[in-house]
């Protein structure tokens, strides 16, 4: 049998939400043997032995009652706190009533307990489950899409006419949730571009899932664009690859990407693109980094803020600029100040300094942080980082 909790072992940290699921487990027994008891005592009439999927359970979400005696479904009136369920769901029978959860008033982020309660002519049931804020189901953020610096493979000396190459691309998302992305890729007509997996079998629908990217560095994932010229095409015939990313539910989070070259048949396979990822590193005292978000006093005091440049150069080394530091929205009440020197000449990773302060009342933001090259393929990385005064 299964175990509901795994052994606790000396020195570990029993933390509040180990305790919220012995609670939920208590009163989900509590509940099945309220609802045993009552069949019982009525020779098989309406009771309910729980709820699935088990407490605890998103405003928002379908859920099925589980029980007996529930008749024929229109004869039961479902309520949730006193707030009607307005339609029993297709599936509903003697045994089951399929609901989704009303929109509820007042519910904490933490959740609160909430009485759910079947009534039809047979009487009256209910049972107790930890009901949460509905989930978001609309992702927000930002996309950037850089072809790899991993070579396009095979590796030939040249492109060869009707021959599938494989190129890669980097996809960084800072999103507010799980997404599905459909994947688009672009070549001349005449030539085929389809997504692949690893072994080069197509993916179909062409979509990728990729996980919540938390600010500021997000969360990086290749996708494979298998590429085909004309069988039989002459040497010279050339086609540019790029690849355009969107999230299936906000087409605003959308980006492209594209090799530095055109893939053209009889020269080399294009070099993967120059790239520059700009990150968050470290925050110095007294200023505070909590769940993503920078905290700094309200003193007008500067803080040490350091953030991170990884630069990978294909081709020759070029320069790249740190622009001057910026607050979105815009706001009189903040101040941000490059204290690094504002060029990089060599590929790899670089640290640098941002002097960050605020005044009283200053208001949540975003510190804006990029670095572009000046010359070559020009390319640039950038980071968002929430800030707050407190």
């Amino acid at each position: 049998m299964s175990k509901l909790f795994n052994d606790i072992q000396p020195g570990d940290l029993i933390m509040s939400s180990f305790w919220n699921q012995v609670l939920h487990a208590l009163n989900s027994f509590d509940d099945r043997i309220t609802a045993l008891e009552a069949i019982g005592s009525t020779g098989g009439g309406l009771a309910i032995s729980g709820i699935f999927p088990p407490s605890p359970v998103h405003i928002g979400d379908t859920v099925t009652i589980l029980g007996r005696g529930f008749g024929v479904p229109s004869s039961n009136s479902v309520n949730i706190d006193g707030t009607a369920v307005s339609q029993l769901l297709a599936g509903s029978n003697d045994s089951q009533l399929i609901i989704k959860i009303p929109n509820l008033q007042g519910i904490p982020q933490a959740g609160k307990f909430v009485t759910l309660t079947v009534s039809n002519p047979k009487g009256s049931v209910n049972i107790t489950f930890l009901l949460l804020q509905g989930q978001p189901t609309i992702p927000t953020g930002t996309l950037q899409v850089n072809m790899s610096p991993i070579k396009v493979s095979p590796a030939d000396p040249s492109i060869l006419a009707g021959k599938p190459y494989i190129f890669t691309f980097t996809v960084t998302a800072i999103t507010s949730m799980d997404e599905t992305y459909t994947v688009t890729p672009t070549v001349n007509s005449g030539w085929t571009a389809v997504l692949v997996d690893g072994s080069g079998t197509p993916i179909i629908p062409a979509e990728v899932p990729i996980p919540k990217g938390d600010p500021p560095n997000g969360i990086a994932q290749d996708i494979r664009i298998m590429v085909t010229s004309p069988l039989g095409a002459a040497n010279g015939t050339s086609s540019p690859v790029s690849v355009t990313v969107t999230a299936k539910h906000n087409s605003t989070i959308t980006n492209f990407g594209a090799s530095p070259t055109p893939m053209t048949v009889g020269s080399p396979p294009p070099g993967g693109q120059d790239q520059v990822i700009v990150s968050f590193d470290s925050i110095f005292a007294p200023g505070t980094l909590s769940a993503g978000t920078v905290k700094i006093p309200p003193t007008n005091s500067q803080v040490r803020v350091d953030f991170k440049a990884t630069i990978k150069d294909i081709g020759s080394a070029v320069t790249y600029n740190i622009a001057a530091p910026t607050i979105q929205p815009p706001s009189a009440l903040w101040n941000a100040q490059l204290k690094s020197a504002a060029q990089i000449t060599t590929p790899g990773l670089h640290t640098f300094s941002i002097a960050l302060s605020a005044q009283p009342g200053a208001p949540a933001a975003n510190l804006v942080v990029s670095v572009s090259s000046t010359g070559g393929q020009v390319v640039t990385g950038q980071v968002t980082q929430p800030i707050i005064a407190g």
